[in-house]
């Protein structure tokens, strides 16, 4: 990495990042399963807008339904992750596209805040 260029490029990258942050606070996210049959929006911090249900996801019954609403909420992270990926990529270009793998929005997949834990399923089917 040349030192003297990131020094040079640091008030752009500033306001590049700034922006950047900006814009992915207020984006939404869409994330489906079975089909349609779940959608969940999300806000750029992860946070859960708006969970829509079709009758046939809730006439399949709680377990089938618990996995259709994980899997949207997986598929929304997944398309959330990506769109940063995408987007703060521009910055890794300006800092010489030499950061390492897993950098927080530079090619990393960092868990957003307000994911659900993954639950084990030996462990969910003894308490019901």
């Amino acid at each position: 990495m040349d030192l003297f260029k990131l020094m040079k490029n640091m008030d752009g990258i500033k306001t590049m990042f700034a922006e950047q942050q900006k814009t992915q606070a207020n984006a939404s996210y869409k994330g489906e399963s079975g089909a349609g049959w779940v959608t969940i929006v999300m806000d750029g911090a992860g946070n859960a807008k708006k969970l829509v249900l079709a009758d046939e996801a809730i006439n399949e019954g709680k377990e089938v339904l618990s996995e259709l609403i994980v899997a949207a909420i997986n598929d929304c992270n997944n398309k959330m992750n990506e769109s940063r990926q995408a987007s703060m990529g521009q910055l890794s270009d300006l800092l010489g596209g030499s950061l390492p793998a897993g950098f927080p929005g530079f090619g990393g997949a960092p868990t957003p805040p307000n994911t659900p834990p993954k639950v084990d399923s030996d462990a969910s089917d003894s308490e019901s």
